[in-house]
């Protein structure tokens, strides 16, 4: 029964993107230390570049997340919006390299992929 059901969702993960239907997350959460995020391969160091207030994005990150914290919990769990996120690598021009970021600053969102993540908040949960 659970080779069975393997095999479907094996199936459906091959014919999804050959349907037009993409199977994308809303949000993603902060990968482990030393891994990666699967949906873009970027490491948790990077993603907390791009989505949290700090002097290398010049206190203005790039990609909008949330903080959703439940009642009673010390630490909340941070949330990353993917179509931020993706509007923002969009945005960034062809062989671009992520920037040193103990170094560098980040590039800017382009106009047009800040209009596209327009009506998403960088909002934290209490």
């Amino acid at each position: 029964m659970g080779e069975m059901l393997s095999l479907i969702l094996k199936l459906l993960r091959f014919l999804f993107p050959l349907l037009g239907v993409i199977d994308e997350p809303l949000y993603v959460r902060l990968p482990k230390w030393g891994a990666r995020e699967p949906n873009t391969g970027l490491s948790r160091s990077a993603l907390d570049v791009l989505s949290r207030p700090q002097v290398l994005n010049g206190f203005a990150p790039p990609v909008k997340c949330k903080i959703l914290k439940m009642a009673g919990q010390k630490q909340g769990v941070k949330l990353i919006d993917f179509a931020s996120l993706k509007a923002y690598l969009a945005s960034l021009p062809d062989g671009a390299k992520f920037p040193n970021v103990r170094t560098e600053k980040l590039p800017k969102l382009s106009p047009n992929a800040a209009s596209a993540a327009s009506g998403m908040s960088n909002e934290k949960g209490a």
